[in-house]
Parts: C-alpha cells; structure tokens; sequence
C-alpha cells in the first residue's frame, strides 16, 4: 500500500494570518502589493509574542524574568 503525499502550498492570506495579523491587515496590503511580496514581507517579519518571549529569556536574573517584557507584551496589544 502505497500513500502519496502532496504539499499544499499556503496562500499569502494564510502566511499573513500566521504571522499574527488580521485579515483587514492582509487586505489593505493586497490592494497595493504582490503575493510573492506578501510572502517574502511575512518570512521577513516576527511574532510579536515571539520577540517578547526571546527577549524575556534573555533578561533572566537571579533566577527571576524581568516583569517589564511581560507588561509590554500586555500593553503592546492595548
């Protein structure tokens, strides 16, 4: 039994909801740009949450993360 498999390329929309933005966001974007841009803007960017969740690991001292990271995270998206 043999199963092939095939990979399903994503669309821009797709890459740009993973990387944490809305459809809105997409949408003004895809007026004015080109999917291969679109594609090549989302491998370019970061997770929001992703950065903050780096950076807090980074500021580790005595065994205690720096707050001032997590409160960032929280006011960022206020």
């Amino acid at each position: 039994f043999h199963i092939k498999w095939r990979i399903r390329k994503l669309t821009p929309k797709e890459t740009t909801r993973l990387m944490n933005f809305t459809d809105r966001d997409y949408e003004a974007m895809a007026e004015y740009v080109s999917s291969s841009a679109i594609y090549k803007a989302d491998g370019n960017s970061i997770i929001v949450a992703c950065l903050i969740a780096i950076m807090s690991s980074l500021f580790i001292k005595d065994g205690h993360k720096a707050e001032v990271w997590t409160k960032y995270a929280l006011n960022y998206y206020d």
